[in-house]
C-alpha cells in the first residue's frame, strides 16, 4: 500500500502539532525490533535459511544471549523507521525495543532513553504478557497499566516538550484466523510446511494459542484480555494528558480500524510482521497522528 497525496497532506498537517520533535523513540518488543521482518509467508526463504534461523533461535533459548537473534531483527525496515520515511518528522530513529520483552520490563528500555531533544516516543508492548496467563481480563489490565505507568513515570522525568504515543496491543487472534490454512513451503514431494507447523514445532512461541485456535477458543480467550489492556492504556493516556504536564500523551485508538490483517503481512514464523506488515502498521499510525 502507498500513501496517496491526500493521505500525505493529512499526515503532514496533523504533524504540525509536533513540529518541535526531531527524534522518534520506539519502545516495545520483537514486533518493534523487526524480528524476521525480512521474511514473508507468501514468499518464504529457502529451507536452508529457515534452518539457520531455527539454529540461532535454539542457541538463544539455551544461552539467553541476544547475539544469536539480533541478526534477525531488522530495525531498518521495522515500523518506526518506516514511519520516519513517510513523514517529515523523526529524522533520527532510536529504537529501544527488546525481543521477548514484557511490560514489566519496559522501564529498562526507558532508562536508556536520555535524549535532550523533544521526541515523539512510541510505546507498543504487551503481546508477551498474555501467553499462559490465565488471570482475568481485569487483573491483567490492572497489572499492565501499573507496569506501563511505572515506565512512563521514568520517561516523563527525563523528557520535556515531548509526546508519548501509545499504540494498542495488536489483535493476535486475527493473525491465527488469517494464517490458519496458509502453507508457506510446498516442495515437489509430499512434505509441506504451514503456519500450523510454525506454531506447533518450528517457532513455538506460545503453543497454547494454536491449540486454542484449533478448538475455536482463541478469540474468546484473547479478545477480552486485549480489549481490557487497551482500555487501560486509553485511560492512562487521558489521565496523564489531563495533568497539564511538560509532556503530552496520546492513545491511537483507531490505529487498526482501517487495515485488516492479511497473510502477506506476516513473517515465516506466522507471528511477527513481514516488511509489508511493518509498512502497513507505519501507515496506520501515520493516519492517526
Amino acid at each position: 500500500m502507498k500513501l496517496s497525496c491526500v493521505l500525505l497532506f493529512y499526515v503532514l498537517f496533523n504533524f504540525a502539532n509536533h513540529a518541535q520533535a526531531t527524534i522518534i523513540e520506539a519502545f516495545g518488543d520483537s514486533l518493534t525490533a523487526g524480528m524476521l521482518s525480512y521474511t514473508n509467508v507468501e514468499n518464504a526463504p529457502p529451507l536452508t535459511d529457515v534452518s539457520r534461523i531455527l539454529s540461532d533461535f535454539a542457541k538463544y533459548a539455551i544461552t539467553k544471549n541476544p547475539v544469536h537473534i539480533e541478526p534477525h531483527e531488522r530495525r531498518d525496515i521495522a515500523w518506526p523507521k518506516q514511519l520516519s520515511n513517510i513523514t517529515t518528522l523523526g529524522s533520527e530513529v532510536l529504537s529501544y525495543a527488546v525481543s521477548g520483552a514484557k511490560t514489566k520490563e519496559l522501564i529498562t528500555q526507558v532508562q536508556k532513553a536520555t535524549s535532550d531533544s523533544p521526541t515523539l516516543s512510541f510505546f507498543f508492548i504487551g503481546h508477551n504478557d498474555l501467553c499462559k496467563n490465565t488471570k482475568s481480563p481485569d487483573e491483567i489490565a490492572q497489572e499492565y497499566k501499573s507496569n506501563f505507568e511505572w515506565a512512563l513515570t521514568q520517561w516523563h522525568i527525563t523528557h520535556s516538550d515531548s509526546t508519548a504515543v501509545f499504540i494498542p496491543v495488536g489483535k493476535m487472534y486475527r493473525a491465527y484466523q488469517v494464517l490458519e490454512h496458509v502453507i508457506w513451503h510446498r516442495p515437489v514431494g509430499n512434505v509441506t510446511y504451514s503456519c500450523k507447523d510454525s506454531w506447533q514445532k518450528l517457532f513455538p512461541y506460545c503453543p497454547s494459542y494454536y491449540h486454542m485456535q484449533k478448538e475455536g477458543q482463541l478469540e474468546a480467550f484473547l479478545r477480552p484480555r486485549i480489549e481490557a489492556m487497551n482500555t487501560a492504556l486509553d485511560a492512562l493516556a487521558n489521565e496523564w494528558e489531563n495533568k497539564g504536564l511538560k509532556n503530552h500523551f496520546r492513545y491511537l485508538k483507531e490505529v487498526y480500524s482501517a487495515t485488516d490483517y492479511e497473510p502477506g503481512f506476516f513473517a515465516v514464523d506466522c507471528f511477527h510482521l513481514s516488511q509489508n506488515g511493518q509498512q502497513a502498521l507505519a501507515q496506520a499510525i501515520a493516519r492517526e497522528l
